[in-house]
C-alpha cells in the first residue's frame, strides 16, 4: 500500500521480488502443516493401539492406569499440534493477504506512473508475471492490469488473448477482463473464440465476455454458437448471456 504513490518503474521489480518472497513464506507453511498433518496420524494410530490393547487386557486398575496415562499423553500431543495448526492457518491467511494485496498495489503503481515510465514497467511486470512459471503470478498479471485505463495496457490484454503460447487460463482470464473492460474490439476477439475449434475455456470465456461487454451486436453471434450441437454444458451459459443482453425471455 505505501508504493502506490511511487513513481518509478522500479518499485514494479521490488512488488514481485517481494511477491516471491511471500511465495516461499507460504510454502515454508504448507510443509509445516504437512508435517502437522503427518504427526496428527501417528497419535491418532497410538490411541488406536492404545485402545485395541486395553480391549484385549484384563482391564485389572493397573491396566486402566496404564491406558489413561497413554491417552493423557497423546491428548495433550494432539492439543499442541492444534494450536500450531491454528497459528500456520493465521499465518497462511495473512500470505494470502498479502499476495492478493501485490496485485493492488501493483496496479496502483501502474496508474500513478508518468507516461513515459509505463511502457518499461508494464515489460518488466510482464517479465515478473506473465512469463512466471507460477500459473497464479500469470492471472495475477491479468488481475493487475483489469482496471487499468492506461495507454497500451489493452493492447497487452489482446495479445494475451491471442498468445497460443500462454496458458489457456489465463488466455481465457484475458478475454473475459475485455468483456468488463467493454473493449472497442472485444466483440470481434470473442467471436472468433466461439468457433468449435477454440478451446473449452476460450469459449466459455467468449460468452462471459460477451455478456459482461452489454452490446447489442453480441446478440448474433450467441444466436449463432446455440445453432451447434455440440456445446453441452456451454448451451446454457450462453442462453443465459442472451437474456441478460436481450432482456427477453427466450423459448427452447
Amino acid at each position: 500500500n505505501r508504493f502506490h504513490l511511487a513513481r518509478d518503474p522500479a518499485v514494479v521489480d521490488v512488488i514481485v521480488k517481494s511477491l516471491k518472497s511471500v511465495k516461499k513464506q507460504q510454502s515454508a507453511i504448507r510443509r509445516k502443516q504437512d508435517q502437522i498433518e503427518a504427526d496428527y496420524e501417528k497419535q491418532f494410530e497410538k490411541k488406536h493401539d492404545a485402545d485395541e490393547l486395553f480391549e484385549n487386557s484384563s482391564r485389572s486398575p493397573r491396566d486402566f492406569d496404564i491406558y489413561n496415562k497413554k491417552v493423557k499423553g497423546i491428548t495433550k500431543k494432539l492439543d499442541l499440534l492444534r494450536l500450531k495448526q491454528k497459528s500456520l492457518e493465521n499465518d497462511f491467511t495473512r500470505a494470502r493477504a498479502q499476495l492478493d494485496g501485490a496485485v493492488t498495489a501493483m496496479s496502483k503503481v501502474l496508474d500513478n506512473l508518468p507516461a513515459e515510465a509505463l511502457p518499461a514497467a508494464l515489460d518488466a511486470l510482464r517479465a515478473g508475471w506473465l512469463e512466471s512459471s507460477d500459473k497464479e503470478d500469470r492471472v495475477r498479471w491479468v488481475d493487475a492490469l483489469a482496471d487499468l485505463e492506461r495507454p497500451g495496457v489493452a493492447e497487452r490484454l489482446r495479445a494475451a488473448v491471442d498468445d497460443l503460447e500462454l496458458d489457456v487460463k489465463v488466455r481465457a482470464a484475458a478475454l473475459a477482463t475485455l468483456g468488463a473492460r467493454k473493449d472497442e474490439q472485444v466483440l470481434e476477439i470473442a467471436g472468433g473464440n466461439l468457433s468449435a475449434s477454440a478451446p473449452w475455456d476460450m469459449q466459455a470465456a467468449a460468452i462471459e465476455a460477451l455478456a459482461l461487454a452489454r452490446h447489442k451486436d453480441g446478440i448474433e453471434p450467441l444466436m449463432e454458437f446455440l445453432r451447434r450441437e455440440d456445446i453441452k454444458r456451454l448451451r446454457e451459459d450462453a442462453h443465459t448471456a442472451l437474456l441478460g443482453l436481450t432482456g427477453e425471455e427466450h423459448g427452447p
